[in-house]
């Protein structure tokens, strides 16, 4: 594994939303990669003022805009709830940016739809961590091998319980566990399995 610091060429990224899960998940690992944090946004003044003086970066917003604006970018990271996500991910897109959003990528199809109409030759990737864990690179594998494969049935477990009221939740975007946390089965199975 190499460090940021081993790396010739870095992309200058901005990172939107440094909340809790940004700040345990995504920046730690920024360490690792082929990156340069030059602006963090953030509703929370405040929070974002100290995100950036602890990681070094001297560019501060409250609005997504106003960063692609002023910021020379190259990508830009997306960790805010996923109700945000496919308005910021499309005005990234027309800034001309790159984009890493956390998951789910939307809250529905058609949002997800917008995002590839409008993404043009940019790259876009989903947070969906799970698929890409290295038990699930064994699983696909060993499904690989004809002598074992190719997967006909699969089941799976995961500590969640399925909100009664879901197609509410989808319907008017409310912000829940499950919305957050639920397509991490799926995507686990759909990397092991195949659509």
């Amino acid at each position: 594994m190499k460090y940021q610091r081993e790396f010739d060429r870095k992309l200058r990224i901005g990172m939107v939303g440094v909340g809790s899960h940004a700040y345990r998940n995504l920046l730690p690992a920024l360490n690792f990669l082929p990156v340069s944090l030059v602006a963090v946004c953030d509703r929370n003044e405040a929070r974002a003022a100290a995100t950036a003086i602890q990681y070094g970066v001297r560019n501060v917003y409250d609005n997504a805009s106003a960063m692609y604006a002023a910021e020379k970018l190259d990508a830009v990271l997306i960790a805010v709830g996923a109700q945000l996500h496919s308005a910021l991910v499309c005005e990234a897109f027309a800034a001309g940016l790159h984009v890493w959003v956390e998951k789910p990528p939307a809250s529905s199809v058609e949002e997800v739809d917008e995002m590839i109409a409008r993404r043009a030759s940019r790259v876009c990737v989903v947070g969906f961590k799970k698929a890409f864990m290295p038990q699930i690179a064994k699983a696909i594998a060993f499904f690989s091998d004809p002598a074992n494969g190719p997967v006909s049935s699969m089941s799976a477990q995961y500590p969640l319980t399925l909100p009664t009221d879901g197609p509410r939740i989808l319907r008017e975007r409310t912000p829940n566990n499950w919305l957050a946390n639920g397509c991490h089965p799926i995507s686990a199975m759909i990397a092991v399995g195949g659509p």
